[in-house]
């Protein structure tokens, strides 16, 4: 897939400067760790609440750039990720956390949507008031209307007027925030993506 993006950014540029490393060169990387969240949602078994905090523990003692803990999604579409408010409240009681956060490190929750987002304001209050946990919400927006209604239910057009809703509140609410475009690169329903 990389080689592709190569090969396709390559037609654009000319060929004696389009190398893979000037295409790619950072001056510094940025580790967004989503095991707790991307990693776990899927899975057959559940981990416990104790095990997804010593999960996060061990992730922070690797100093990503950033961690996303869980999404507030509804509990009958992604069973694993149900205790999102409780582990939130729990981690604001690690002292690991604590210090995670003075060092710098955002810990980040994904929002589908603004009940979702009411939900992340809510754990956040429970769990220390405006200093808690998560402190960066996620936004999500698909590339494909295809992909976008099997994720959130509605077509490319509604569901990014409806995260610029929520991104709008969040911010109002001092959160941090973070969006991805989902299947920018291929969608298992469409295929490749222009």
């Amino acid at each position: 897939m990389i080689n592709r993006l190569i090969r396709r950014q390559a037609k654009t540029r000319r060929a004696a400067s389009c190398t893979p490393h000037r295409l790619f060169s950072a001056k510094a990387v940025r580790v967004h760790e989503v095991a707790p969240r991307d990693g776990l949602q899927n899975e057959k078994a559940a981990l416990s609440l104790e095990d997804k905090i010593e999960l996060c523990r061990l992730l922070a003692s690797s100093s990503p750039s950033s961690i996303e803990l869980t999404s507030f999604v509804r509990p009958d579409r992604v069973p694993n990720l149900k205790d999102a408010k409780e582990l939130c409240a729990a981690l604001a009681d690690q002292e690991w956390y604590h210090t995670a956060r003075s060092r710098g490190m955002p810990f980040a929750a994904l929002v589908p949507n603004m009940r979702g987002l009411d939900n992340l304001l809510t754990a956040r209050e429970s769990s220390s008031g405006n200093d808690g946990c998560p402190d960066t919400c996620v936004l999500i927006t698909s590339c494909t209307d295809s992909h976008s209604k099997a994720n959130v239910g509605r077509p490319i057009k509604e569901a990014l007027e409806a995260t610029m809703k929520v991104l709008e509140v969040a911010r109002k609410e001092g959160l941090g925030v973070r969006a991805y475009c989902s299947m920018a690169f291929g969608c298992p329903f469409e295929g490749e993506v222009d």
